[in-house]
């Protein structure tokens, strides 16, 4: 009977061990295909979606990990350490990282605006939660790596082989990624894209954006060279030299320079790094020098055959995305100047780089268009975070390269860790000219607990030794208490609770999306339900701003578009309710607050918001547009020629430059609809001349192709 009861035991860890290694490998293979998909659209398409799908998986894997140890610790094998090699493992390969996240969490005291900081900005979800997040998704994954399977059935179990179906799960996420990304090339999808891939040239996969795709994939491309090389047996090898090749062929379809060039540098730091040791192999020297002068050759050729004048564009930087990074980088610095210590907070630099919009931003965006990211890793840590988050950061990168450097000191070890610090290193590098994203610090904090895991084991040989070589943790009866039940009931509501929170902001964000498709076709009412739907079931403060920024953004411009009384009536006082619920901070709710107003006519109190986004963007086309529009509903056409005026000299000077068709488009809008208020102002003072000068520039502008 016993011996049953013990079979069973055996019988129900190995089910939980099986559900908690799906798990985690449902997050590295899922997380970076998965985004919004045609049968479940949301306005967010990529960033929250991988999010919420990771906060998903993450709270079934604290599920099942809670389950282990509420009814089986002591688990095998860490039953066999002593507390104190426990907390000296702990101190070794848990304290960095925990110090990191702390760090983050007191620049929250500092933040000039904390509730951003800590939820995150809609478009990039990188606030304290989501770094929380991967926190608990690191440690989680740590563990779980060294603890599941461990039961003395055969060497397919040994920490080894758990760390291959890692890899070989990553690298086929890649693969069906880089895939999908050529496929777009050739106008095979099975998708509608606003800027269709084939046409632009640049693979987007499951990522959204050409430099975000590249970064991604640079931490997949050592791990597939990784396993062409430990690969036995032939067709194993033959089939991941086509994997390899095909990550390779979609990085290049990205065209991202940046990413093109942190690969061919991450190979120099990788010939620099194993010189020494291959000193005394002249015949390994050759071929390690020989590979590298292949990725440098590779480098150029696929970038000139793939993405023909993206390399030589460098010289053109009115058509490229040089100039603009290159505002950028001028305009944090002086940002960063004026509050270097902890800087401005976790995702709100939007608000910073506002007030240093310039007019000359027009050539290499859109006219009007901000930024919240720098562009450049070491600006946008400074900016966000400042030296005391350089500081941390520096600590965190500098640890995981100490834990790739000792386990290269292993044989066994050396070429998974090589292969995952290659990969980590060409990320950070191509962060240089971007920015991180949602699936590419999954997969940072991934490689860092997989670093961490084959450390522990090179420390204590028994979590990682095969099977056989191990004693078997014989488990004794399951044994059920009252406390044990009491902790499950909690863990099931907490974890319960989690997966609704994120189904909710899921649903929520779905509706918003609804919200957009309607009220652009003026079904005001299902709108105004589904706004309702969407600010209900968004769970943050946030979300539920950037909804209500979108709706009377809208609802201000579609007012005088109503002609039934009572629509009117709702709307306005939808306006009049958004006026009081949007937080009187940060230049876009300023904005909306001061459009809403002047849509009721309440001219004073939009004169007023106007005037606080001024203070905040002196030289921002937009605020200057609605204030000339505002004067003139308002009867004061002189007013609104100095409004308007300013706004003309608010935009970039295009002599002798050749603007990109996008960046054309909206100089043209901008162009036609300023001199078009300012002949309809002077035509009120009343000044014809003038008036007919204005109306014929505006006319002119329709006609003039401003692209060439």
């Amino acid at each position: 009977m016993l011996s049953n009861l013990q079979r069973s035991n055996f019988s129900l860890r190995a089910t939980l061990d099986l559900l908690i290694e799906f798990a985690y490998l449902a997050v590295i293979f899922l997380v970076p295909l998965y985004f919004a998909l045609p049968w479940f659209p949301t306005y967010n398409i990529f960033e929250l979606n991988k999010l919420l799908l990771l906060e998903i998986l993450f709270w079934l894997l604290f599920f099942f990990t809670a389950l282990k140890l509420i009814f089986y610790w002591p688990v095998a094998p860490f039953a066999s350490l002593s507390r104190r090699a426990v907390l000296w493992a702990l101190k070794k390969y848990w304290l960095l990282p925990t110090i990191f996240i702390a760090g983050l969490a007191v620049s929250l005291f500092f933040s000039t605006n904390w509730v951003q900081s800590f939820y995150g900005a809609y478009d990039h979800q990188a606030g304290l939660v989501s770094y929380l997040l991967y926190f608990g998704w690191f440690i989680l994954f740590s563990f779980n790596i060294l603890s599941i399977n461990n039961r003395g059935r055969s060497e397919e179990y040994s920490l080894e082989k758990r760390v291959q179906r890692v890899v070989i799960t990553a690298v086929l996420s890649g693969f069906i990624v880089s895939l999908y990304g050529i496929l777009q090339i050739f106008n095979l999808d099975f998708l509608a894209w606003a800027e269709p891939p084939y046409l632009t040239h640049r693979a987007i996969s499951t990522f959204g954006q050409p430099n975000f795709l590249a970064s991604w994939l640079l931490l997949i491309i050592p791990l597939d060279l990784y396993l062409v090389f430990a690969s036995r047996r032939t067709w194993f090898r033959l089939a991941y030299i086509i994997i390899s090749l095909a990550t390779l062929v979609c990085l290049f379809f990205t065209a991202s320079r940046g990413a093109l060039a942190a690969l061919v540098l991450t190979a120099l730091i990788f010939f620099v790094y194993e010189w020494r040791r291959l000193l005394a192999s002249r015949q390994r020297k050759l071929i390690l020098a020989g590979g590298v002068l292949g990725i440098v050759i590779i480098f150029f050729l696929g970038g000139h055959y793939f993405s023909p004048g993206r390399l030589t564009d460098f010289s053109s930087l009115p058509s490229s995305s040089v100039g603009a990074r290159l505002n950028f980088y001028s305009a944090s610095i002086q940002a960063i100047g004026a509050k270097p210590g902890f800087g401005y907070g976790l995702e709100n630099a939007g608000e910073v780089f506002i007030h240093y919009y310039a007019p000359n931003w027009g050539l290499y965006a859109n006219v009007g268009a901000a930024t919240d990211r720098a562009h450049n890793l070491l600006l946008d840590i400074l900016l966000s975070v400042g030296i005391w988050g350089l500081f941390l950061f520096a600590v965190l990168y500098y640890y995981f390269f100490r834990l790739v450097h000792l386990a290269a000191q292993t044989a066994k070890n050396r070429a998974v860790a090589l292969a995952l610090g290659g990969g980590v290193a060409a990320y950070l590098l191509s962060l240089l000219f971007s920015f991180s994203l949602v699936a590419g610090e999954i997969y940072f904090w991934l490689w860092l607990a997989l670093l961490t895991a084959l450390n522990f084991s090179v420390n204590f040989p028994s979590l990682a030794a095969p099977a056989e070589t191990t004693t078997p943790h014989q488990a004794g009866p399951l044994k059920v208490s009252a406390l044990k039940l009491f902790l499950l009931a909690i863990v099931t509501v907490l974890v319960g609770w989690q997966i609704y929170f994120n189904i909710q902001t899921l649903l929520g964000d779905y509706y918003f999306f609804k919200v957009t498709q309607t009220l652009d076709s003026q079904h005001f009412f299902t709108a105004l339900v589904l706004k309702g739907y969407s600010t209900e079931t968004a769970p943050n403060p946030v979300l539920r701003d950037y909804y209500n920024e979108f709706w009377g953004e809208r609802l201000s411009t579609l007012l005088p578009s109503f002609y039934e009384k009572s629509v009117q009536a709702i709307a306005r006082q939808e306006l009049l309710s958004l006026n009081k619920t949007l937080p009187s901070r940060g230049f876009t709710n300023l904005f909306v607050k001061g459009e809403a107003a002047v849509a009721l006519g309440n001219y004073p109190q939009g004169l007023n918001y106007f005037e606080q986004v001024e203070g905040l963007a002196p030289f921002w086309p937009p605020v200057y547009l609605a204030a000339g529009k505002m004067f003139l509903a308002q009867g004061e056409p002189s007013e609104a020629v100095v409004a308007f005026q300013k706004a003309l000299s608010d935009l970039p000077d295009i002599k002798g430059i050749t603007l990109t068709t996008a960046h054309a488009q909206a100089y043209q809008f901008y162009f036609y609809t300023i001199n078009q208020g300012l002949g309809d102002a002077y035509s009120r003072l009343p000044d014809t001349i003038k008036a007919q000068e204005y109306y014929t520039a505006a006319e002119r502008s329709k006609n003039f192709d401003y692209s060439k």
